[in-house]
């Protein structure tokens, strides 16, 4: 269960960006979302209206006929038709063909101006954890798959340096609060303690079949994590530690020649 929220306004700025930030971590007590937010187009990124790993920053705007829509909108969308497609948050959300696109520019809620943009400063923009797009043979493409606490070409937390990987591990944890609210004031007991670990781990093995986790997740309850104090008051924690999936972020071939295959000319049949 992945959520996503976007601002209303088209651009965002650093004051609106932090009242998001600040609202979408445990949404109603219980909902852990990840905010995509807009700032407009430009050969920088000194409008990036924030650095959290609990954002993606989107830039410019898309032309489609009569339309003018921020990326933020688009990339919302189009992340959550992949998530459905995948039955989880496992793809990023850079490289994704945007429909009926007719231009990138900047937009002043007046006018649209349409801007030229290179894969050289799509990706540049990408390295300051922004999000943009390219434009391969007519055809508009989200570029960049970093939260927006990615920049100057690092990060702090691995786990923060792909926007599938925190948005995969946020759908976990709802899951886990959708899946056992009903089971709350019921009585815990070591059956209940056992069949959740069991259908967690069933679970988590669910995704790493379909490519959204890698290696051997676990599912515990262990004693440091409830101590008698917490028990008492019907508290209870499960551990899970997982290996979300990167992205194929590079892909290179190397070549070599060899001269072995002149010597099919001088063979004798």
């Amino acid at each position: 269960m992945s959520c996503i929220v976007i601002d209303g306004a088209f651009e965002t700025d650093k004051e609106d960006a932090a009242t998001i930030l600040a609202g979408i971590k445990k949404i109603d007590g219980h909902w852990d979302a990840t905010a995509i937010l807009n700032c407009d187009a430009a050969p920088d990124h000194t409008g990036k209206p924030c650095i959290s790993e609990d954002a993606v920053v989107t830039m410019g705007f898309i032309k489609t006929g009569a339309n003018i829509l921020p990326l933020s909108a688009i990339r919302a969308g189009l992340c959550a038709r992949s998530d459905a497609e995948y039955g989880a948050p496992a793809r990023s959300g850079g490289n994704l063909v945007i429909p009926n696109a007719e231009a990138w520019g900047a937009y002043d809620s007046k006018s649209f101006t349409a801007m030229p943009i290179s894969e050289t400063l799509a990706t540049s923009l990408s390295a300051e954890g922004v999000c943009a797009v390219v434009n391969y043979s007519g055809t508009y493409r989200t570029w960049g798959d970093h939260t927006s606490l990615f920049a100057a070409g690092a990060i702090a937390d691995e786990r923060a340096r792909f926007d599938n990987s925190i948005r995969m591990l946020r759908s976990i944890t709802n899951r886990f609060q959708l899946k056992y609210r009903a089971s709350i004031d019921s009585p815990f007991t070591l059956q209940m303690r056992n069949d959740i670990i069991n259908e967690q781990l069933d679970y988590l093995n669910g995704l790493v079949a379909k490519g959204a986790l890698i290696g051997k997740p676990t599912c515990e309850f262990r004693a440091i994590d409830n101590p008698k104090d917490n028990i008492q008051k019907g508290e209870f924690k499960w551990n899970i530690t997982c290996t979300t999936t990167n992205p194929l972020k590079y892909a290179y071939v190397s070549v070599s020649y060899t001269s072995a295959g002149l010597d099919t000319l001088v063979e004798e049949g």
